[in-house]
C-alpha cells in the first residue's frame, strides 16, 4: 500500500491493512473477502444509523452526530449569483480526546 501526496487512505487500503495485520493473530486465517465483507457491513450499518438520524459513538475514536442545517445563502461558483441552499441533514464528526491527543 502506498499513500499519495494527499495522504489519502481508501477503503481498499484499509482492507489490505487489516488483512496484513490480523494474519497470525487468530487461530484461523481470515481472508481478504471476509475482511471486505465486514468492512462493507460496518459502513452499511453506519449509513443506516445516519438515515435514522442516530448519533454513532465509537469509544476511543469519536462521535458522529446527525444535525439539521438551516437555510443558508451561497453563491453560484460560475455566475456569482446569490442563491438559497435549502435546509438539509448533515453528519458531523468529533474526534475523541485520545485521538485528538495524538495530533498535539
Amino acid at each position: 500500500m502506498k499513500l499519495a501526496k494527499e495522504q489519502k487512505l481508501t477503503k481498499e487500503d484499509l482492507i489490505q491493512l487489516v488483512v496484513k495485520n490480523i494474519r497470525g493473530k487468530t487461530r484461523r486465517r481470515i481472508t481478504r473477502e471476509e475482511v471486505s465483507h465486514i468492512t462493507n457491513r460496518f459502513l452499511y450499518e453506519l449509513n443506516h444509523a445516519f438515515l435514522q438520524k442516530k448519533h454513532v459513538s465509537i469509544n476511543n475514536f469519536g462521535v458522529f452526530r446527525v444535525i439539521k442545517m438551516k437555510d443558508q445563502f451561497g453563491r453560484h461558483p460560475v455566475t456569482g449569483a446569490t442563491m438559497v441552499i435549502p435546509r438539509h441533514w448533515s453528519v458531523r464528526f468529533k474526534l475523541s480526546k485520545k485521538v485528538r491527543a495524538l495530533f498535539d
